[in-house]
């Protein structure tokens, strides 16, 4: 009986490219952030804090203060542009001492002194837009919390940036990437891509394998009785002449032994 080798398949163009796209993304994505982390922390010493890549920063919106602009865990996204052209109605990042924290209010008023000493010839006036926000004062008989009467001046040593865009998936995203836990989460979606692949490989090659298995036994029960079928298709005479013959092999090959 010639034996039969079934080939492995190799994988599918698909599965090839899935594998290569799955890897070279998170391969991509985890080193875009952690040069952004190593990057990013850097710049925060000159800059209030707040981390600075390629120019630009991203903030997560902690308060309701510029709501409905503003949700809470939105991000915004800042960029320093050149003070003279800000203007009423401008939404600003800066730094605001009195409550040692980095906020960003939309610009009621800027002022500009050039007499001043340099680090401070332009003032900035800025509050929040929330008319009724947890965070805000209460200003009004029907015990309102509005922003727009809590107003913060500065200088422009405490200014950090512009906000040129906003985004609810970004600000979802940044915490993050963030976070130990989100580089930890990061890593762990390609290994178990690549576990349950490898995983549904071996599960496909035990079932070929017996697939194989049961192609033997059935190749070899059909030569078992096609030997059957071939002695079932002799005639008596035959049949008593081929016992004969082996008889006579059995006793000659006695005789030889003795």
């Amino acid at each position: 009986m010639e034996e039969t080798k079934k080939e492995k398949k190799p994988k599918s163009k698909l599965r090839k490219v899935s594998d290569w796209v799955v890897t070279c993304v998170f391969a991509g994505l985890f080193l875009f952030v952690a040069a952004y982390q190593i990057v990013s922390n850097n710049s925060k010493k000159n800059n209030h804090g707040v981390p600075t890549f390629a120019g630009q920063s991203t903030l997560v919106v902690l308060t309701d203060s510029m709501e409905p602009e503003y949700k809470v865990g939105t991000a915004v996204f800042i960029k320093k542009v050149d003070l003279a052209t800000l203007r009423a109605g401008d939404d600003i990042t800066f730094w605001y001492n009195p409550w040692g924290a980095v906020v960003t209010h939309r610009l009621i008023d800027v002022q500009y002194d050039p007499t001043a000493p340099v680090g401070s010839q332009y003032t900035f006036t800025a509050h929040g837009i929330n008319t009724d926000s947890d965070n805000c004062h209460d200003h009004d008989e029907e015990g309102r919390r509005d922003c727009t009467y809590q107003t913060q001046v500065f200088h422009e040593g405490d200014y950090i940036g512009k906000v040129t865009g906003s985004s609810k998936f970004v600000g979802f995203f940044y915490k993050l990437i963030s976070s130990w836990y989100g580089l930890l989460i990061m890593l762990l979606i390609p290994c178990l891509y690549l576990i349950v692949t490898s995983v549904l490989d071996i599960f496909k090659a035990v079932k070929e394998d017996d697939g194989d298995s049961n192609v033997v036994d059935e190749q070899a029960d059909n030569t078992a009785s096609n030997s059957n079928n071939a002695l079932d298709e002799l005639s008596e005479e035959d049949r008593e002449r081929l016992k004969q013959e082996l008889l006579d092999e059995m006793m000659g090959g006695s005789s030889n032994e003795k």
